[in-house]
């Protein structure tokens, strides 16, 4: 079985898995700052960043979505 990051749902699963984060933390601390849209874009981020993942891999699995 290959790396999970080359999948095309690999963006996908990543973006829903900080967006619930960001969910969590949104419930717990009643603030604006901790809006969960906000925290799930810094926590991607941060992955991007301090991980050898691309952002063409990332950005996969968004391209297999219809847009209408």
């Amino acid at each position: 079985m290959g790396n999970l990051t080359t999948l095309p749902i690999f963006g996908i699963l990543l973006t829903m898995a900080c967006y619930f984060i960001g969910f969590r933390v949104e419930k717990l601390a009643r603030s604006p700052l901790t809006n969960p849209m906000l925290i799930a874009n810094t926590l991607i981020i941060i992955v991007l960043c301090v991980t050898p993942l691309k952002l063409e891999q990332y950005m996969k699995g968004g391209g297999s979505l219809p847009c209408s």
